[in-house]
């Protein structure tokens, strides 16, 4: 029997640097844009279901019915970010470019390390064969993916990283009876 898992998952990142492209690619959303670029509006929740298992030793199956936040990266919305990160079980960090590297620490420490979220519920995903040399981001695992060359490789980064967000979860649950037996 599987257990059921309700991640909610933040897309973000600088402006143009592809989360639209790469969200509707993960939730296999299609949406004609006609190769001209629009910027996203606040926010545009994608909602749709996976199935996987746990990355520790049990692998316990599981159903994930998600919530994948693809997010503004425009300044202007920065006063809704609070509302965005809210309840979060994990985030996907995308750049395109080098230079975009101190933004992407600011995004990290923001929707990441201010949130008390761990380095494995957190991805960096760039389309470009790139990393982060950050000091910050060490510890964050990060893939290069091209959806256009290896759709796969894209959807098996995905895949494991929700494995990991189900273990965190899972783990983050089982912390919790234990506190409420010992109390």
């Amino acid at each position: 029997m599987s257990v059921v898992f309700k991640p909610k998952i933040l897309v973000v990142g600088p402006c143009e640097a592809g989360k639209t492209c790469i969200s509707n690619f993960i939730a296999e959303a299609t949406e004609s844009r006609g190769g001209e670029y629009r910027p996203t509006q606040g926010v545009r929740i994608l909602e749709f279901e996976s199935e996987g298992e746990g990355s520790d030793e049990a692998r316990k199956p599981f159903k994930a019915e998600i919530e994948l936040w693809d997010c503004s990266g425009n300044k202007k919305y920065e006063s809704c970010w609070p509302a965005f990160w809210h309840g979060s079980n994990g985030v996907i960090l995308v750049y395109r470019k080098q230079s975009e590297e101190q933004a992407l620490e600011r995004w990290y420490e923001l929707f990441v390390h201010q949130q008390h979220l761990k380095d494995s519920q957190c991805i960096v995903i760039t389309q470009e064969n790139i990393s982060p040399s950050s000091q910050k981001l060490a510890g964050v695992h990060c893939v290069n993916v091209s959806i256009e060359k290896d759709p796969e490789g894209a959807r098996v980064a995905f895949n494991s990283f929700l494995s990991s967000l189900f273990t965190n979860w899972q783990c983050s649950q089982m912390d919790e009876e234990d506190g409420i037996i010992t109390a």
